[in-house]
């Protein structure tokens, strides 16, 4: 249930409730919303129409309303529910929902409450992504690379992958060394992303060595015009690459994992590459 309640100074909407427990919803599928709406005014209230509009129902130009033409009492509850379509076409993400109000007070207390005024809330989230899937990656990398690892991180939540990032986990009074080892036990794949920066990065190198220490199934992305002398196995992208093309990368890096180990254990993420990560990074930071 959604937990958010939109007051206004003479009404609230709350106790939204979407029909999916995990309120995720893929393109074509159908949502079922209901709510209450209560009249908080020591008044009576007309209400003429209680409606909705999705972000894509606005570029449609559509909207979903109950008619109500009925006067709600001071304190009086009025339960709403709606059913409608997801686009097929709606590309995965978060998309804001809005509630509105078409109502009058009756006896009008001012001249302007003599007609009916249309009031907006503020939106709520509708998740049009998949459902989450019980994986969980870490990426490893640069602070300098955050809005790249922001995008990616959005990416793998509309496909239903957790992300682990450190610096957005706050555990007051414990060691940072600590913290990272837990998120890495933790994740059911270790992702290092390997720009010229974060091969500088040091934490990044403690980050590798640990989970390949502890035989964390591990995938290493590096920029495409960084020179190592290795004969070790990566994957390469470009940094002209845009953050869904590297997604699609990554996700073809833990799809192999997930098709390598399939038939060994029953879990679609258990598996390692075979990257001997600590030699590969030792021996990078001595050719540099």
């Amino acid at each position: 249930m959604y937990s958010g309640i939109f007051r206004k100074p003479d009404w609230v909407i709350e106790n939204c409730r979407f029909d999916k427990a995990n309120e995720r919803y893929l393109p074509g599928e159908n949502v079922t919303l209901s709510f209450d709406f209560k009249n908080l005014s020591y008044s009576n209230m007309y209400v003429a129409n209680i409606g909705i509009q999705t972000d894509w129902m606005i570029i449609d130009g559509t909207w979903y309303y109950q008619p109500v033409n009925s006067f709600i009492k001071p304190r009086q509850r009025r339960s709403i529910a709606f059913s409608f379509p997801i686009r097929d076409v709606l590309t995965l993400g978060e998309y804001k929902l809005f509630f509105y109000l078409e109502a009058k007070h009756f006896p009008a207390r001012y001249p302007a409450e003599e007609t009916l005024m249309t009031m907006w809330t503020t939106p709520i989230i509708v998740n049009i992504k998949y459902p989450a899937t019980g994986e969980e990656i870490f990426l490893s990398h640069s602070i300098h690379d955050k809005q790249l690892i922001l995008e990616l991180k959005n990416q793998m939540d509309n496909y239903g992958i957790k992300v682990g990032i450190g610096e957005d986990e706050h555990e007051p009074c414990i060691r940072l060394q600590d913290k990272f080892k837990h998120m890495i036990d933790r994740c059911t794949i270790f992702i290092a992303i390997l720009t010229d920066v974060a091969m500088r990065s040091e934490w990044v190198l403690r980050e590798t060595n640990y989970a390949d220490g502890i035989r964390k199934p591990c995938i290493l992305l590096k920029e495409e015009s960084i020179s190592i002398a290795t004969e070790l196995e990566w994957t390469s992208f470009s940094k002209h690459s845009s953050s869904v093309e590297i997604f699609q990368i990554m996700m073809t890096a833990v799809d192999r994992i997930r098709q390598r180990n399939q038939n060994l254990l029953n879990s679609p993420v258990v598996g390692i590459l075979g990257i001997a990560i600590a030699s590969f990074l030792a021996g990078w930071i001595l050719h540099k």
